[in-house]
């Protein structure tokens, strides 16, 4: 596994995870197992959400989509290719039944070419937009320095109004990269993991 600070050296840099879920589950398939790869496709042909993200088993066949409070920044950075995304079910007890818990969690890596520090930096500030962008910059660069996680999961919390505000891409993106920092800091010492 790789940490954000040694993802951001590799041509393909690892900007962290995204936690979320599946929503519209096909409950006619059988339940997937805990830490099953997922592949994540847009599906700009979806009559009901041109945003939309599937969420595929080995097998090609459809288990869910990402929520649309996600898909709806997630997939203009996947068009425009400024992202790559992989995904997997996070390892929980047993086998995942999705039709008894009517939940499906996915981890979302969200990857980006070149260097991550240039993806997120803007040169210059003409607008709301802009400024809200670079001041969740600031303070996603701040929290990888923080040592205590608490303190970095109260930063996340604390901006979540934000998500309200009309915001670019990037910037929601920053905002739900915040959480998997904390995580990061709650590893114990020599597992370190994104």
């Amino acid at each position: 596994m790789t940490t954000v600070d040694s993802a951001i050296q590799s041509p393909q840099s690892l900007l962290g995870e995204i936690h979320t879920h599946a929503t519209r589950i096909n409950y006619r398939v059988a339940p997937p197992k805990t830490d099953d790869v997922v592949f994540l496709e847009r599906e700009r042909t979806h009559l009901r959400d041109p945003h939309a993200i599937r969420i595929q088993n080995a097998h090609e066949t459809v288990l869910g989509y990402l929520p649309r409070s996600v898909a709806c920044w997630l997939a203009p950075l996947l068009d425009a290719k400024k992202v790559r995304i992989e995904g997997y079910l996070p390892a929980r007890r047993g086998v995942l039944c999705a039709a008894k818990a009517r939940i499906l969690p996915v981890v979302v890596s969200v990857f980006v070419a070149g260097q991550a520090e240039d993806f997120f930096r803007r040169d210059e500030i003409r607008n709301k937009e802009d400024v809200l962008h670079h001041v969740l910059y600031q303070a996603y660069q701040q929290a990888r320095l923080f040592s205590d996680p608490h303190l970095i999961e109260l930063l996340a919390e604390s901006m979540r109004p934000l998500t309200r505000q009309k915001m670019h891409p990037e910037t929601r993106l920053l905002l739900a990269l915040l959480p998997a920092i904390a995580k990061i800091k709650q590893e114990p010492p020599g597992k370190v993991c994104l």
